[in-house]
């Protein structure tokens, strides 16, 4: 340090400073108060963020939710308990559904099920996948893909049967179907009991025709 340096603090004169100084440091790097200055050195994006980015994050999720509102740069959570939340018949693909419901129930194709003779006619098969009315050839009698199923004259679209089936199967309450279904609790119910007692009807014929197997064996 040069003698003006060390004079500065007695005769109130500014020491001189080379040219590569900040405002507000010395020759040593610190800062007026005699402080070493802070460098917060902020790691290239995608390395070193870790916990403390996803600490960032969370913060910013809870201050949205305090607030009301989610601004620029701001974000509310989307996890298992707001899509369960928001999840309805509108997130399933209806011909999706329709498809797979006339598949399980007619897997040997579009048929009269009044006397079964097979729709022949592109046209006619088209408007039966499309759940249109079809007339037999046959016997002339009307029918859809849904006659003779469980879903025919119940006004339950496709998309919310098989949401249906599913929280069936997967131990929900009728109260909570009924709500993610838009329909009546009753409602619920009886589907609960009519796919009870097809199950057992299902188990019944199972069991009558392993018997017959083993007798004529």
């Amino acid at each position: 340090m040069s003698v003006a340096g060390i004079a500065a603090p007695l005769t109130g004169a500014p020491a001189a400073s080379s040219p590569s100084q900040g405002v507000g440091e010395t020759s040593g790097g610190s800062s007026r108060r005699g402080c070493p200055q802070r460098v917060e050195e902020r790691p290239e994006r995608g390395q070193g963020w870790g916990k403390n980015w996803v600490g960032k994050m969370e913060m910013q999720a809870i201050q949205a939710d305090r607030q009301g509102g989610h601004g620029r740069g701001r974000f509310r959570p989307v996890g298992p308990a707001q899509v369960l939340g928001a999840f309805g018949p509108e997130f399933l693909d209806a011909a999706a559904c329709r498809d797979w419901i006339l598949l399980q129930a007619h897997p040997a194709g579009p048929a009269c099920p009044w006397c079964g003779k097979p729709v022949s006619s592109s046209r006619l098969q088209a408007t039966w996948q499309n759940l249109g009315r079809v007339q037999c050839a046959a016997c002339g009698r009307f029918f859809t893909g849904l006659t003779g199923t469980a879903l025919n004259k119940t006004g339950l679209d496709c998309r919310r049967y098989v949401l249906l089936c599913l929280l069936l199967a997967l131990g929900a309450g009728d109260q909570a179907i009924a709500s993610k279904l838009g329909i009546n609790r009753e409602t619920v119910r009886r589907w609960r009991l009519r796919f009870a007692a097809q199950e057992k009807a299902q188990a019944t014929a199972t069991s009558k025709h392993a018997t017959a197997t083993r007798e004529r064996a």
